[in-house]
């Protein structure tokens, strides 16, 4: 199973928007500014800021993502496991 990382700088705030796909099935999630401004792609607004942190190296490598509304945390890697753990853990974020 493939998962791609798609990761752009959007100027002038540095943003970064974050698309997970599972065989083109599009997973998750938001929006990153300086200002830690999030706001998923699936309307589910976190509580308190989520953290999203990952390695740039033309494309994004990793990625963990804390998010309380789903109460969920977990590692991103180029892993077949990730979306079953998401669909586990997040399944707002997953359907």
């Amino acid at each position: 199973m493939l998962i791609a990382l798609e990761a752009f700088l959007l100027a002038p705030f540095w943003r970064s928007y974050i698309e997970l796909r599972d065989e083109g099935m599009f997973v998750a999630f938001g929006v990153r500014t300086r200002a830690l401004d999030y706001r998923f792609v699936t309307g589910v607004r976190p509580k308190r800021d989520a953290l999203i942190t990952g390695g740039w190296a033309g494309s994004l490598q990793g990625v963990m993502v804390e998010n309380d509304v789903e109460d969920f945390m977990v590692s991103v890697r180029d892993e077949g496991r990730f979306v079953s753990e998401l669909a586990r853990r997040c399944p707002r974020i997953a359907r």
